[in-house]
């Protein structure tokens, strides 16, 4: 499972690799833990990223998500351990700003990069459906489905 967040210059996936403790045990994070790749592809880079993160991250962000694309304002974050992974910002009627920062471990000495991705509203429709079809296979923090999730 993966949801891709696109722009007219690139995009901003995560493929969900593996997931553990389905549907037996839930993770400290929320949910269930995940092996992931996170991969950024802008006009002229190509950025792949290995990491662990939770199904229950991934709702947290959904909802978020869901909120601003609604209000067409406000932003959504993806975090994990504490590191913010993505940032997607409605900072005006239709245009939605995605940022993300990644380091080569979970060090703060670490090297890391950032990146950014311009997009606007009509590409988030489709992460949005992505995004539901996690939740509806791994549920909210506790790996239950939400009775008053937002329906796309």
């Amino acid at each position: 499972m993966n949801f891709i967040i696109k722009g007219p210059n690139g995009f901003v996936e995560i493929n969900i690799k593996e997931v553990f403790g389905h549907p037996d045990r839930t993770c400290m994070w929320g949910g269930y833990e995940t092996t992931s790749k996170l991969t950024f592809r802008g006009s002229r880079f190509l950025m792949e990223r290995e990491l662990y993160l939770s199904t229950g991250e991934i709702y947290n962000f959904y909802n978020e998500l869901y909120t601003a694309h609604s209000l067409l304002k406000g932003e959504a974050k993806l975090f994990h351990e504490g590191i913010l992974l993505l940032t997607v910002n409605y900072d005006s009627i239709s245009n939605v700003l995605v940022k993300g920062e990644l380091s080569s471990d979970y060090d703060e000495d670490g090297n890391f990069i950032r990146f950014k991705l311009e997009t606007d509203q009509s590409y988030i429709i489709e992460t949005l459906v992505n995004i539901r079809q996690i939740v509806n296979e791994y549920g909210d923090n506790t790996g239950g489905i939400p009775k008053d999730i937002n329906v796309q």
